[in-house]
């Protein structure tokens, strides 16, 4: 079990209202994604701050959302969409299936639970922007193919902007496997 971190409302308060960016919040306050969403949650939910201030920030989801996000199964890809670690920019991977919570990639080397920044580059024919995420690898096997090393990704952290890419991705996928 994770202990919650103790977060100080008047001084995260100040930082949103002076213009923070939420990737800064989480840096400052070592916040995934999620966690962030939480806390402005929680701001709201108490009164302590007007959910206007934190309008496209702030993530609504009812608990209906919430399950299916949960329990959605990743898209299959069928397209070419590189993903390459940001710290290895050299290595290029391919994505196989993707979803809110995590991916699977074929061709990156990485070992169970190794946390990756990892940037995904649609095709330009998908027209959609490339964006990056933070992801731990949850498990990792070999294949028979060229790629060799298949591993599955949880997402630990992303951006507001890199989630609605995310989002626009799997949308994208959606409508071109109906």
């Amino acid at each position: 079990m994770v202990a919650e971190r103790e977060i100080r409302a008047k001084e995260i308060v100040t930082d949103i209202l002076s213009g923070i960016g939420d990737n800064e919040l989480m840096q400052k306050y070592r916040l995934t994604f999620r966690g962030l969403q939480s806390v402005f949650r929680k701001l709201v939910d108490s009164n302590i701050i007007d959910s206007g201030f934190l309008q496209g920030r702030l993530v609504l989801q009812s608990k209906a959302e919430k399950t299916i996000i949960a329990r959605s199964p990743r898209k299959e890809i069928y397209v070419p969409l590189p993903v390459h670690d940001l710290d290895d920019p050299d290595v290029e991977g391919m994505v196989f299936n993707i979803s809110e919570r995590g991916l699977g990639a074929k061709g990156l080397k990485v070992e169970v639970d190794e946390v990756r920044k990892l940037s995904i580059k649609p095709d330009k024919f998908l027209q959609l922007k490339s964006f990056s995420l933070k992801a731990k690898c949850r498990w990792v096997t070999s294949s028979n193919d060229a790629q060799g090393i298949v591993a599955g990704f949880e997402i630990v952290s992303i951006g507001h902007e890199e989630l609605q890419e995310l989002r626009n991705l799997i949308e994208t996928l959606e409508y071109m496997y109906r």
